[in-house]
């Protein structure tokens, strides 16, 4: 079965009257839900919310940034009605929230890919713009990780890089899963500092390995592992 498909079922066996998207791989703050459904109450006329831009991890290298396709759009002379700023407004549906009635009238599209980006703008023509709110994270209420393996491509969209110490002012810093994702983010960046100096000191190629950074075979043809 499709993604879409799935997410199809899920609605249908639903009993509450909203619907929230999450990534298994991101990380939310406290309170996610009740901050996203309050927000959406604020927009008139809004069946469906979703965030427009948000911080991101990059746990390959250990780095921060903030996408927002909007004011990339803006940098370069482009409207929100060019496709690569609606491709950015409008996928990546990590933070996708909706009454389960107007998904139950508007089903996902049989596909794996797109199939958010696809499901808002048929919203936006069947109900009208306001239908969907989007909404700038100001508070930083998401981190949306970057591994190797993500389905999508958020490069193109990342606006400016965030340091670590703006990132622990934010609400995410409150998730449980974000002490782990911190250390993570550290020991990469240890590990591509020290490795523009030269091979890795034993014990940072032995931690590095541990976590799963680099790979005993890597560290062999580098010269890092005896």
């Amino acid at each position: 079965l499709s993604i879409g498909v799935k997410r199809n079922i899920g609605i249908h066996a639903a009993s509450g009257d909203m619907i929230a998207h999450f990534d298994d791989d991101d990380l939310y703050a406290p309170g996610y839900l009740a901050f996203m459904s309050t927000r959406m109450s604020y927009f008139e006329g809004a069946t469906a919310l979703k965030l427009s831009s948000w911080y991101v991890g990059n746990a390959e290298v250990g780095a921060f940034g903030y996408c927002d396709a909007a004011r990339l759009g803006r940098r370069r002379h482009m409207s929100r009605k060019t496709p690569e700023v609606k491709i950015g407004l409008y996928s990546f549906g990590f933070t996708l929230l909706y009454h389960r009635q107007v998904a139950l009238q508007l089903p996902f599209g049989d596909k794996n890919l797109g199939e958010d980006y696809d499901w808002c703008i048929a919203l936006i023509e069947k109900f009208g713009q306001l239908s969907l709110a989007l909404m700038p994270d100001e508070f930083g209420v998401c981190l949306h990780v970057q591994h190797g393996d993500n389905v999508s491509d958020i490069d193109p969209f990342v606006y400016t890089d965030v340091p670590l110490k703006e990132i622990r002012t934010l609400k995410v810093v409150e998730s449980p899963g974000f002490p782990s994702f911190v250390k993570l983010a550290e020991l990469v960046a240890r590990v591509e500092e020290a490795r523009q100096g030269g091979i890795l000191p034993p014990k940072l190629a032995k931690e590095a390995r541990d976590a799963g950074i680099i790979s005993d075979e890597d560290a062999s043809e580098r010269g890092e592992i005896a």
